[in-house]
């Protein structure tokens, strides 16, 4: 009898201390992802934001520009305001991070992330063209863009965003990309 106390005792204090960690964990999770809080909808963009706040740490970057890590968002996306509510107390290898939109990809300096969107396909090759030799990671979330030159391109499978890496790509402009995140990525246009 005395055992059968002591284990459902067990059982009502371990169900309990879960509850309260996972009341603490959804606590800091809508803190620090208002936006993503369970039970509520969230935007794609908003997954997509931590993502790429989060790449920089699964790539080696041989060349930074700037005091800050800069990142442009070229012409309009909901993506800007999400990346911006993201980094704005967030540090990329120890810098602060700038997010900005450019309209005009003639304008495009002083950047280690560029966001390119879907509707810049007309214009896809002269972008890539135009930051090659300049260390600057591109990110999209347009079908076709890897095999194109994109280094990193968000897609949507089932439901569920996934990304893929053009390492040829990455490598050419010396980025060093972790097997951590190359074993979570489809890989496209390796050597």
């Amino acid at each position: 009898m005395k055992r059968d106390l002591v284990s459902i005792f067990c059982q009502l204090f371990l169900t309990r201390w879960m509850l309260i960690q996972l009341g603490v964990f959804s606590l800091i999770f809508k803190i620090y992802f208002p936006g993503l809080a369970f039970g509520s909808e969230y935007l794609i963009e908003d997954v997509e934001s931590i993502f790429i706040s989060k790449l920089s740490e699964y790539i080696n970057w041989s060349t930074f520009y700037g005091s800050d890590f800069n990142i442009i968002v070229l012409g309009q996306s909901k993506l800007t305001k999400s990346l911006q509510k993201i980094s704005e107390n967030k540090k990329i290898l120890g810098k602060k991070v700038s997010v900005r939109t450019v309209l005009d990809h003639e304008k495009i300096n002083n950047c280690n992330i560029l966001i390119i969107p879907e509707n810049k396909v007309e214009n896809l090759g002269s972008i890539l063209q135009q930051v090659e030799g300049h260390h600057i990671l591109t990110v999209s979330r347009s079908e076709g863009y890897a095999e194109k030159g994109v280094m990193v391109n968000f897609y949507e499978e089932s439901g569920k965003l996934r990304f893929e890496i053009n390492l040829k790509a990455a490598k050419a402009e010396g980025f060093q990309v972790s097997s951590q995140l190359l074993k979570l990525a489809r890989i496209v246009g390796s050597e």
